[in-house]
């Protein structure tokens, strides 16, 4: 009898969870990335702000899930009622997604020690560049033939990886580095390196996206708040609260 009553209450709760899940409009898919998106509700991070803002705003209600870059990348195209940011628009990803709307103008560089890296050519000279594997930034290097990558999973460590001799270089988003060498832990031992920020390489649209078999009339209704957020100046004010910043010991 109580092994019964045990096997229906796991029964109703599991309904109870996916009824639940599923009740929602949309799931919000995101990876932790420096100023862009991070768990917690102290500093979401400038494009979470924006999406949940907006989702408010045209009255849709949603759930949020952190998942790793790779696994996210997956996740987000294949579920009908995902979004995720940002996403650099390819050719090899184009068919994946549902492409709602440009988020912001990425600048991609090198942040480097010892001195500044602004083109590609200088940095195949050096023993390693550090990238985040799976990712746009990856793709743009081994296009340009790179052959001294040294792949990480994500940035979280950045500054421990210029303290470690790790690599002595990293190739990405400048603002998104800027953000990870500004929260990292040791900032004395930090201030104790020359880091340079190089000009930026590369710029790209850092666009919003969503399954490919998600609702276009949902659709619809966040790019209309997006676009008021835009004209507001709303989208300009989060910026400012996550990326102007002093970089202090670097240059």
């Amino acid at each position: 009898m109580l092994k019964s009553f045990t096997t229906l209450f796991i029964s109703l709760w599991f309904c109870t969870f996916t009824v639940q899940a599923e009740d929602v409009d949309v799931r919000v898919f995101y990876s932790d990335i420096a100023g862009m998106s991070m768990e917690g509700d102290q500093q979401k991070g400038m494009g979470r702000e924006l999406l949940e803002t907006a989702l408010n705003a045209a009255g849709l209600s949603y759930e949020t899930r952190f998942l790793p870059w790779s696994r996210l990348l997956k996740t987000a195209s294949r579920d009908p009622k995902a979004l995720m940011l940002p996403l650099g628009r390819t050719e090899q990803r184009e068919k994946s997604y549902r492409w709602i709307r440009p988020i912001f103008e990425a600048e991609i560089g090198f942040v480097s020690l010892f001195q500044p890296i602004d083109d590609f050519e200088t940095a195949k000279s050096l023993s390693s560049i550090g990238v985040w594997k799976d990712t746009f930034f990856e793709t743009i290097l081994v296009k340009k033939g790179f052959k001294n990558l040294a792949h990480f999973n994500d940035d979280e460590q950045l500054g421990k990886l210029f303290l470690t001799g790790r690599t002595g270089a990293w190739y990405g988003e400048l603002n998104e580095s800027r953000y990870r060498l500004k929260s990292y832990q040791d900032q004395n031992d930090l201030k104790e390196l020359e880091i340079y920020f190089g000009k930026p390489v590369t710029a790209i649209q850092a666009w919003l996206v969503a399954g490919k078999e998600f609702d276009p009339v949902k659709s619809e209704k966040i790019n209309a708040a997006l676009n008021a957020l835009y004209l507001s100046g709303f989208a300009d004010e989060l910026y400012a609260k996550y990326y102007d910043f002093d970089t202090g010991n670097s240059h």
